[in-house]
């Protein structure tokens, strides 16, 4: 939540501007699971402590992740207003 809230929205804004790369699209998602390895911590296992991995981290996240958001941020921005209901 605390992501969603003020994280993503501070990291992407401007976004809808932003042409980026496979490779550049990678560099963000790393970032991502930087923020969300620092907010969900380590996992303690059998005596030990575990970085979380990177399915896991998806599982937390529900499958969305940065790049869905921002490419659902340009589809709303080059929508037409009758496609998206409005006037």
């Amino acid at each position: 939540m605390l992501y969603k809230i003020l994280t993503r929205p501070v990291v992407t804004c401007g976004a809808e501007a932003w042409t980026l790369t496979k490779k550049e699209e990678q560099v963000v998602l790393i970032f991502e699971r930087i923020i969300f390895r620092r907010i969900y911590g380590a996992k303690y296992e059998d005596g030990e402590w575990e970085s979380r991995t990177n399915r896991e981290l998806e599982e937390m996240s529900k499958g969305e992740n940065i790049i869905k958001w921002i490419k659902g941020a340009k589809d709303k921005l080059v929508r037409s207003p009758g496609e998206n209901g409005g006037g």
